[in-house]
């Protein structure tokens, strides 16, 4: 059976120590979609395990085929957010003392006179 041949070569791949990241996801995904599609098109709870044991996420699109991601690049995007809203935090902050100054040395301005 082919899901099983797909599953057998990525163990072998998973567990070899020295492949890619990459090539592990690509295993992984051929295995995925030999699995789903010898499923109906239904992903088990099982094969969602292994993608999650393995930092990934499995879906099917819309043409049934698995679609396996990276699960790592959420914490990265939020992350980058978070990193965004501090620096606009900051520059904020530092408008927010500009005109604070501008206002005080505008009411020093006026008494002087």
């Amino acid at each position: 059976m082919m899901a099983d041949a797909a599953k057998r070569d990525y163990q072998i791949i998973r567990d070899a120590g020295t492949t890619a990241a990459r090539d592990k996801q690509a295993a992984f995904e051929k295995y995925a979609s030999a699995a789903i599609a010898a499923n109906g098109g239904v992903v088990t709870a099982e094969l969602r395990a292994q993608a999650a044991a393995q930092g990934m996420g499995v879906a099917v699109d819309e043409a049934g085929h698995a679609v396996v991601k990276s699960l790592s690049a959420i914490p990265a995007a939020a992350d980058a957010a978070t990193e965004a809203m501090r620096k606009t935090r900051e520059e904020a902050e530092k408008t927010a003392s500009a005109v604070v100054a501008v206002v005080k040395n505008s009411a020093v301005e006026k008494t002087q006179r």
